[in-house]
């Protein structure tokens, strides 16, 4: 098998298609960084299932997540979920939500069924803050209709602090009101965060808890193997929300992530990703698995350090 002296290996493969977002958040890009990332040329969608097939021979996935920059930018992203489809993984995705509308359908019926939306505020102040981009309500409707299709959504939330911590409740109310899972993220240190202005806009798992106390008695629960997010119940509520604490409570002991970049690169660790080019080994499996191995020695043991890499080039 490929694990590592910690017991860990790869069971959920997280592929970033595009390092492009139609939105500019403040945690993740600066005014100066719009163009992709990628310097390298982009692997058709037909090589990536090719690669992800290799990979799951290997590893036996679990799990494939589509990340960005925004997924529904990639323009083969249906026909790329059909090809993935067959074999009969769950297939899951992260996005913005922004473009969601016309995708609804195809992407349902190509076979995806699981969608993690961020949503950092229902209001439209805040969402020009955070975002440089207007029309929130945008989102909020394609939360509607994917839950009206038969999504299981997830909500992801950062909080910034000064910018929609004093938000917290009002966004754990329209999940709970809507019966959708909330987590709540901390900032992390990533691209032009990494060193610089991450202190000024942190807000701790321990403070957004206190927000929630404040209206709400819980409960935390027993945390799943490999999980990224703490959850907790809302007593004498049939509900839960999580906290996706990577500063305070990292889950680096049992991560089993592996990242795939829209060039063929692996990455086992958003700490330490330098790329690991597989894409013209991806058919030699004794090469193959020597760099998953290399991969695997990415991870950290114990805390999250951060990168100087943006999200966009590697994906959520």
């Amino acid at each position: 098998m490929i694990i590592d002296s910690h017991n860990r290996t790869f069971k959920t493969l997280r592929i970033s298609l595009i390092g492009l977002c139609n939105l500019g958040c403040v945690y993740c890009v600066t005014n100066n960084e719009k163009k992709p990332l990628y310097k390298k040329k982009a692997l058709s969608y037909l090589e990536l299932i090719d690669i992800v097939k290799k990979l799951h021979l290997l590893l036996n996935l679990k799990t494939i997540r589509l990340t960005g920059g925004e997924p529904t930018l990639y323009p083969q992203l249906v026909e790329f979920i059909e090809g993935l489809s067959s074999l009969q993984l769950d297939i899951k995705m992260t996005t913005n939500g922004y473009n969601l509308e016309k995708l609804i359908n195809p992407m349902h019926d190509a076979g995806l069924k699981h969608l993690n939306i961020s949503l950092d505020t229902t209001n439209e102040n805040t969402f020009k803050k955070i975002s440089n981009r207007a029309k929130v309500h945008k989102i909020l409707e394609n939360i509607e209709k994917c839950k009206e299709k038969g999504f299981n959504i997830k909500l992801n939330t950062v909080i910034v602090k000064g910018i929609n911590d004093h938000e917290i409740i009002d966004l754990l109310n329209y999940a709970y009101k809507l019966n959708i899972p909330i987590r709540f993220l901390e900032l992390m240190k990533m691209g032009h965060l990494f060193s610089n202005e991450h202190e000024k806009y942190y807000f701790s798992e321990h403070e957004i808890l206190e927000s929630i106390k404040s209206e709400y008695s819980i409960t935390k629960d027993i945390r799943t193997p490999h999980s990224t997010a703490n959850y907790f119940s809302l007593n004498n509520h049939k509900y839960k929300f999580g906290i996706i604490a990577n500063e305070s409570e990292p889950f680096c002991s049992d991560c089993d992530r592996l990242r795939l970049d829209i060039s063929g690169n692996i990455y086992g660790c958003l700490s330490d990703n330098q790329p690991i080019d597989i894409s013209e080994d991806f058919n030699n499996e004794e090469i193959l698995r020597q760099k998953l191995h290399i991969a695997l020695k990415q991870k950290q043991n114990d805390s999250f350090k951060g990168s100087m890499l943006s999200m966009l080039a590697i994906g959520g």
